[in-house]
């Protein structure tokens, strides 16, 4: 039997592109990078994913404990209308709490916490928020297009 001959390029190490961050990674970076309110927002959204809290009800009642659990003011940074006045992507900081068009499901009005942009120039934004219909789970990662953002709340610091 011959030997069998090994070329110097096949003993190199595999190199494998750094996996892409999780969702939960998204928001953990987003947490350490905001300050104040935002990071509370944030620690609190995860921390309630974490643990899998149900909070039944509709994506506002989750929202509203996710503020309320966080603690201290939050103000109204942004106010349109649902028919066409629009808030500006670049408006967005993470931790805001983002109310909607949900065209991905009938046009109806959604909110929830904007984490990340996944894709900025189709304004896809990774998003905690609760499915709402009283369902019984908990509050979930989602990403959604965000062009028709009309209402934008913020956790002062």
């Amino acid at each position: 039997m011959a030997a069998r001959r090994i070329s110097p390029t096949s003993l190199a190490p595999t190199v494998r592109p750094p996996a892409p961050p999780s969702e939960r990674d998204l928001l953990l970076q987003a947490e350490q990078q905001a300050s104040g309110g935002a990071r509370r927002v944030l620690a609190t959204a995860r921390a309630l994913i974490d643990d899998s809290v149900v909070i039944r009800g509709t994506c506002f009642t989750w929202l509203n404990a996710v503020y309320r659990r966080a603690g201290g003011r939050q103000t109204t940074v942004y106010s349109g209308d649902r028919r066409g006045r629009y808030a500006s992507g670049e408006q967005l900081v993470p931790g805001d709490w983002v109310h909607f068009i949900n065209h991905s499901y009938g046009g109806v009005t959604h909110s929830a916490i904007f984490i990340a942009w996944i894709d900025r120039a189709a304004s896809v934004a990774l998003t905690v928020s609760y499915p709402g219909e009283r369902r019984e789970v908990p509050g979930r990662f989602r990403d959604y297009a965000l062009t028709s953002v009309y209402r934008i709340d913020r956790m002062r610091d």
